[in-house]
């Protein structure tokens, strides 16, 4: 018979690739709370966020959102976007971000095995030129419908997933 596990029959796994999220563009607190909800369930132990992003955490639709996953997280806040690259031991992190570029890889084609800061875009821009070009690589979502994008969040999700695919 199938049956639905509750919470403390669900297997939890053990993450080998250390992934930091980036998520300093973001200006949603519903995004944001999805952020941190969807990067707690795939292993993710810290995020990126700017300064002037403080007050998104304390919103209470961040914390509906959320469900507190922020209190499993180590938040890093920095004061500028620069600041991502060359934070204090995270030097050795490879930048790669989901966007849409010119020379964007499929993200199903992802195979990078070392330690990887993960930037996602902001809900309206996406990643901007500046930041894309610190970027070892991009990777995009192969998209079969005539919208060009999703959700900031659920793009988190499915790249993750292709991240963590790599372990099983």
């Amino acid at each position: 018979m199938n049956l639905q596990l509750s919470h403390e029959e669900t297997p939890s796994l053990v993450a080998k690739q250390e992934v930091i999220v980036n998520a300093s563009l973001i200006t949603s607190p519903a995004n944001l709370g999805s952020v941190f909800r969807i990067a707690e369930a795939f292993g993710v132990k810290e995020i990126y966020l700017l300064e002037n992003q403080q007050d998104l955490i304390e919103s209470n639709r961040f914390k509906r959102v959320s469900r507190s996953t922020e209190k499993q997280i180590t938040v890093t806040y920095l004061k500028s976007l620069e600041d991502c690259f060359l934070s204090k031991s995270k030097v050795h992190f490879t930048p790669i971000g989901i966007e849409l570029t010119d020379s964007a890889i499929p993200i199903h084609h992802y195979n990078n095995h070392s330690s990887v800061q993960l930037f996602v875009g902001n809900e309206r821009t996406g990643i901007p030129n500046q930041i894309i070009h610190y970027l070892s690589e991009t990777y995009y979502i192969p998209m079969y419908g005539k919208n060009s994008s999703i959700n900031v969040a659920q793009s988190l999700g499915i790249a993750l997933f292709q991240i963590r695919a790599l372990e099983i």
